[in-house]
């Protein structure tokens, strides 16, 4: 069995969680389906490997007619 321990002393954003866990083998399509689902945004992932390390790269978007803020 494995374990996963997820300790953010000092803070995660949202997108680091997200490249974390489809770096561990999360199913890329079932992730961004369930998000994109629950909200109006669209997932982007890519993959990039720079000097030897590989990263995972996520990001959301809004689409621009629904960011909107009136104050």
């Amino acid at each position: 069995m494995r374990t996963l321990v997820f300790e953010p002393i000092s803070g995660a954003a949202g997108d680091m969680v997200l490249a974390g866990l489809l770096g561990l083998g999360a199913d890329r399509d079932k992730v961004c389906q369930v998000i994109e689902s629950a909200v109006d945004v669209f997932v982007e992932v890519k993959t990039d490997n720079k000097k030897g390390i590989q990263a995972v790269d996520v990001q959301v978007r809004v689409p621009h007619e629904t960011h909107s803020r009136h104050y």
